[in-house]
């Protein structure tokens, strides 16, 4: 599975909703992000969660992918929705949490690297 982002660079303005590391892994959300002012960081760190929820369970994966596109319709609730959609599904939350925060590091993000 390939994590979807841009590296390119972006002015400074945007670098805070929308990019990690200064500009270095950046999402630029259609439209304005949806009135979400940290909307790329939301999706990248999604997508990150996509990332885990695969290299866990690629079975459950595709149901997790389903259900998030039919059910988290704005950036405002993903992180909730996500939730639920792992609880339903049997996942461990704090695991897949874990390792999208260890995937951080002081000066890069190992996974966003690949």
């Amino acid at each position: 599975m390939e994590v979807g982002y841009s590296t390119s660079r972006c002015v400074s303005d945007c670098l805070f909703a929308n990019c990690f590391y200064d500009g270095k892994y950046c999402k630029y959300p259609e439209s304005n992000g949806w009135g979400v002012e940290d909307a790329g960081k939301l999706i990248i760190r999604e997508q990150l969660r996509q990332y885990f929820i695969f290299k866990s369970d690629q079975s459950k994966w595709w149901d997790y992918v389903l259900s998030y596109d039919d059910e988290c319709i704005d950036l405002v609730t993903v992180d909730e929705c996500s939730a639920k959609i792992i609880k339903k599904l049997g996942l461990d939350k704090g695991k897949i949490d874990n390792l999208v925060e260890k995937s951080f590091g002081n000066e890069d993000n190992e996974v966003l690297r690949i």
